[in-house]
This record gives C-alpha cells, structure tokens and sequence, in this order.
C-alpha cells in the first residue's frame, strides 16, 4: 500500500541499487500487490498463490542480492517513507511468505480470510483482530528486530573487548 501513496522511497532505495526505476513502475507494481493480496485473501488457490509466491519470491531475490553483494542502500523500500535497512530477518519472512503462498498454489485449500471468518460466527472478531495482530507483528519484525539484535551484539562486543 506504501507504494501507492508514496512511491518516492522505493524509487530512491532501487536507484541506489542501480536498478531501472521510476514512480509509474513502483506505483505499477504496488498494484500489482495489493491486487495479488486482495484476491488471495478473498479466493486463494492456485492462480493466486501463484502471484503471491511470484512477488515474494522477488522480494526475497532483490533482499538475497542486496545483502549478499552489500549493495549499498539506506532501506529495502517495503515500509514506505520508514527508512528500513535490509535484514535476514526480513528475507527468512519473505522466504516464508512465498513458501506458504506456493503451499496455496500446489493445492492445500484454504476458504479464504472473509468466508472462514463468516463461517466463524460470533468468533469472526476476535479472529480478524488475532490475524490483524499477526500482520503487525510481522511488521514490527522488519521494522524493529534487526536493529534491536544488531544493537545487542554491539553492546556484547563491546563488552567483551572491555574485559581483556
């Protein structure tokens, strides 16, 4: 959704990649994401986990070559105006993503977020606002995580140089 509001991170972070960028080809493929989402949650199956898979797994390319090149860029691009640097943490839930979306697209079946929360009854709010959770918590992941363990291993090794 970030890259529809405001694509300007994104195409700032893919230049300093050296990638061919522009706000139509962020805005282009920000649609893309929320189209391939809004249809997974709705009706998954196999075409759309087969485009939820495809954009994870780029994602998780363009993250795999960022940091294994050191590429030099101030974030990954994924949490708008939000400067985020690229983490393993953010690749290993990337990786994941895809992995859960190629399970939709091989055959597992699932109803679909609305229809099993219709089919929860009285239990459909507490379940959207659990899954609403889950989706924030993995936002905090990517946006806090890698400099919470980044900034402890500095304190440890710093603790350690100390000591002898």
């Amino acid at each position: 959704m970030t890259k529809l509001r405001d694509p300007s991170s994104l195409v700032r972070v893919l230049r300093q990649a050296r990638v061919v960028s522009s706000r139509a080809i962020v805005k282009a493929f920000g649609s893309l994401e929320v189209a391939a989402g809004t249809a997974a949650l709705i009706r998954p199956g196999f075409p759309t986990g087969v485009a939820v898979a495809a954009l994870y797994v780029t994602f998780s390319g363009f993250l795999l070559w960022v940091l294994v090149e050191r590429v030099p860029v101030t974030s990954c691009g994924c949490l708008g105006a939000r400067e985020t640097p690229p983490s393993v943490v953010h690749l290993v839930l990337n990786v994941c993503a895809a992995a859960a979306a190629a399970a939709v697209a091989a055959g597992v079946t699932l109803s679909g977020v609305l229809p099993f929360a219709i089919d929860l009854s009285y239990l459909a709010v507490p379940f959207l606002i659990g899954a609403a959770a889950i989706a924030y918590a993995a936002y905090l992941a990517v946006a806090f995580l890698p400099a919470a363990l980044s900034s402890y291993q500095r304190v440890a090794g710093s603790a350690a140089s100390q000591r002898s």
